[in-house]
C-alpha cells in the first residue's frame, strides 16, 4: 500500500511518500497552497496510486486554527473517495527535527522533510 503524508502549513504543504512493503518514508516535494493545492494533490495521488493519506496534526493550539481548517477541508474531500483512507498523526516538533535532517536531503524543502519524519514515525509505530 502506498501512503502519502502531508505536513500542512498556511502557505505550503510538505509531501512525503512510502510503501508499506518497504516501510521507508522519503520526501517527495512541496505543494503551494495558493496554486490550487486540490488539483496538485489529486495529481500526486493518481500518479503514485495512493491508498492512504496521513495528515500531520499540529494539535489544537490557537495558533494552529487555520491549519486545522485546511486539514478538515482535506478530510472532507477524501470522504468522497472510498478507495482512500485518511488518518491524522501527531506532528509535534517535526519542523525542528527536519532542520536537523536537512543536510541529508539538500534538494528538499523543510516541509517535505517534516512530512517524511511524520510518516516514518507512523510506519515505525505499526
Amino acid at each position: 500500500m502506498n501512503i502519502l503524508c502531508l505536513d500542512v502549513g498556511h502557505k505550503k504543504i510538505g509531501v512525503a511518500i512510502a510503501s508499506t512493503f518497504i516501510a521507508q518514508a522519503r520526501p517527495l516535494g512541496l505543494i503551494e497552497v495558493h496554486l490550487g493545492w486540490q488539483r496538485q494533490l489529486q495529481g500526486v495521488i493518481k500518479q503514485w496510486q495512493i491508498q492512504c493519506v496521513l495528515l500531520g496534526d499540529p494539535g489544537q493550539r490557537s495558533e494552529n486554527k487555520a491549519v486545522q481548517e485546511i486539514l478538515s477541508t482535506i478530510e472532507t474531500q477524501f470522504e468522497q473517495l472510498p478507495d482512500i483512507t485518511v488518518q491524522r498523526w501527531p506532528e509535534d516538533y517535526s519542523s525542528q527535527e527536519a532542520r536537523l535532517e536537512q543536510d541529508s536531503y539538500p534538494e528538499q524543502s523543510l516541509d517535505a522533510i517534516a512530512a517524511m519524519l511524520v510518516l516514518q514515525a507512523y510506519l515505525d509505530s505499526r
